[in-house]
């Protein structure tokens, strides 16, 4: 009987000290208890101590000192120094590329949103063509003035040769791949340690779908990738199959990716293209009088802003010339050169001969929060339709014309832009004075474009794309040695009895 109750009294005591055992060793692991001293990210800001930031913009000259490879991020705050036995913060590198503004700009708007968090990893933002191969980023983007300036057309077949191509062919087996020096990349990603690498340009992301099936980077690493247009190609949604993460610009592009080319529901969302938040910041009569007295501007008349991207696409005097000539009515019109000095040059020296109702100011390169400040100002902008710069101005809420003269992806955009009458496409330069008068003549037709850009943004939420970032970097990873633990208590207990 003794026997029996010693027996009894044993396993008692050993199936609760297993089970305090196990119990303590799930809770330790839980991902709640990896930043037990910091704040969840729904909590506000302030309530406990912030992780120290670091943004780094790099190139493959300027490679930040790499940080040891951490399971967990920093606590309480503190940067780990080299050798410390504090964990150093978790890093998320961001590559873009320079063909137009968007795609930095786009990754710039990323990084803001992650720097926003509660919880912040170290960002990294890098161009993704300092790693092309010789001299082919000198080579390519010259090409890619040359043809989407002087040959759009030539431009626009080569876009849909690549979509068909990409249709077909696995990512990793397209000819860009092999503009870029992979082993270079690799080393590079090694060095930075990232947690997550988020992509806003397609072709990188065709790299980093490479490393990945090739095995030259981490598998841990979580792969993003920002959509910069509203294209629906197979092509992008193959790129989509093959990472972590896609954000797409546009509700219905999800549904596209999800039942038409069969991409998993947990690989894409819609959280629209990251733009600056500022843009969201609307103009007070007060704000709009101010800025256009202060910049040479009757707030009193009509007006008109053409931008077309940093590289000023399209003919500027031929644009205005045509504004001019479409009304007898006072009308101001401002050009936004950026960095073109041929049209910033062409239209000063336009401006003596213009018609006594038209006030043409022309400017050069500004800066971003000018250039938003000159879109609020404006009746009609009129533009290049590429995907950022397009959000932007619904963001703003303003009758866009979208100028169609590069074809590519841009004629895309106007396609998708103009079924749900966000704005109004042309490819005749010469009639965009035509184009604008429907619009300034059409009250009615203008309130209807706004509401429907107001609709369009109201469905956005670029706070998703900083939330899954941040989260995935942040993430512990369970280690293997849980189920072994489990499998050790078991035997012990086997053993015991």
């Amino acid at each position: 009987m003794s026997e029996n109750r010693f027996k009894e009294g044993m396993q008692s005591t050993f199936l609760r000290i297993s089970a305090i055992s196990l119990a303590c060793a799930i809770h330790c692991l839980s991902p709640q208890t990896a930043w037990a001293d910091a704040p969840s990210p729904s909590s506000e800001e302030g309530s406990a101590p912030k992780a120290a930031v670091t943004i780094l913009d790099t190139d493959v000259n300027t490679i930040a000192a790499a940080a040891e490879d951490t399971e967990r991020p920093v606590q309480n705050g503190a940067t780990a120094i080299m050798g410390a036995s504090a964990n150093p913060a978790p890093k998320v590198l961001i590559l873009y590329a320079p063909y137009g503004n968007g795609h930095k700009s786009a990754a710039e708007a990323i990084k803001n949103d992650i720097e926003n968090r509660p919880q912040k990893p170290v960002v990294v933002l890098t161009d993704v063509t300092a790693f092309l191969k010789n001299k082919t980023k000198d080579n390519t983007l010259s090409l890619y003035d040359q043809l989407t300036k002087k040959m759009p057309e030539v431009y626009d077949l080569w876009f849909r040769f690549y979509m068909a191509l990409g249709a077909r062919r696995s990512p990793d087996k397209l000819p860009v791949v092999r503009y870029y020096d992979a082993d270079k990349l690799a080393e590079f990603i090694r060095q930075e340690k990232p947690k997550v690498i988020v992509s806003t340009f397609n072709h990188a992301t065709e790299v980093l779908i490479k490393l990945r099936s090739t095995q030259q980077i981490d598998q841990g690493i979580k792969i993003a990738w920002q959509h910069t247009d509203y294209v629906e190609e197979k092509y992008f949604a193959n790129l989509s199959r093959k990472i972590d993460m896609t954000f797409l610009p546009h509700g219905d592009m999800v549904r596209t990716w999800i039942k038409s080319y069969k991409v998993p529901a947990s690989k894409v969302m819609s959280p629209g293209i990251a733009v600056n938040s500022n843009l969201q910041k609307q103009q007070t009569a007060a704000e709009k009088d101010v800025f256009m007295r202060t910049n040479g501007l009757d707030p009193q008349l009509k007006t008109v802003t053409i931008m077309s991207g940093a590289a000023g696409v399209g003919d500027f005097p031929l644009m205005v010339q045509s504004l001019a000539s479409s009304t007898s009515e006072p009308l101001q019109i401002v050009a936004l050169c950026a960095k073109n000095k041929p049209h910033y040059d062409a239209l000063l020296a336009l401006k003596s001969s213009l018609p006594s109702n038209i006030k043409l100011v022309v400017r050069g390169l500004i800066r971003p929060e000018d250039v938003a400040d000159y879109f609020k100002s404006s009746d009609v902008v009129v533009g290049k339709a590429g995907g950022l710069g397009s959000t932007e101005i619904f963001t703003i809420g303003k009758p866009f014309v979208m100028l169609d003269i590069n074809g590519g992806q841009e004629r895309s955009n106007i396609g998708f832009f103009e079924a749900r009458n966000l704005a109004v496409g042309t490819r005749r330069q010469k009639d965009i004075g035509k184009t604008v008068q429907s619009l300034l003549r059409d009250p009615a037709r203008m309130e209807a474009m706004v509401e429907a850009q107001n609709e369009f943004v109201s469905q956005l939420d670029n706070k998703r794309i900083g939330e899954w970032v941040g989260t995935e970097a942040l993430r512990t990873k369970q280690p293997h040695w849980i189920s072994v633990g489990i499998k050790c208590v078991v035997d012990q207990f086997k053993a015991f009895f």
